[in-house]
């Protein structure tokens, strides 16, 4: 339980670095790349130094998408992190990819102008996997669809 003493830390260091890249072409094709590498160690009161389990996985995203003139936009994104440890001690998470599908249909004129219309497949193979600081499952495949108006 928080609060106690053997859970209180004197000193944190984390070490890390991120990285952000993209790339678009002419014809619409565009290309994104993310990725995070971090560690860090925590000391307690009593001088013992441990892996700091809240410190970010290492993990790393790419997106690989299209777009057609200013109305429509598809893209394929993967999603990647590395293998860690619970944070509620329950033991080692394994590494996972996931798999996301987007569409953006954005009208150019009439009564929909300025609207933006997005419908996205999140975990399209319903992978089964845990993020670092959830205490339970993330959700399997999962639709989304948003409706935004710029006015």
């Amino acid at each position: 339980m928080f609060g106690l003493l053997s859970d209180v830390l004197t000193q944190v260091d984390v070490d890390g670095f991120e990285v952000e890249a993209s790339y678009g072409m002419a014809n619409g094709l565009y290309f994104d790349l993310n990725g995070t590498v971090a560690d860090g160690e925590q000391r307690r009161p009593d001088g013992t130094v441990s892996e700091y389990t809240l410190a970010p996985v290492g993990s790393a995203a790419l997106t690989v998408g299209k777009r057609f003139n200013d109305t429509l936009d598809l893209s394929w994104e993967v999603v990647a992190a590395e293998s860690t440890n619970a944070i509620n001690g329950s033991g080692p998470l394994p590494g996972y990819g996931v798999n996301n599908l987007r569409a953006t249909f954005r009208p150019q004129n009439g009564m929909l102008e300025g609207t933006e219309i997005r419908f996205g497949v999140e975990n399209v193979f319903d992978k089964q996997y845990q993020t670092q600081l959830s205490t339970r499952a993330a959700a399997g495949r999962n639709f989304k669809l948003t409706v935004s108006k710029t006015f």
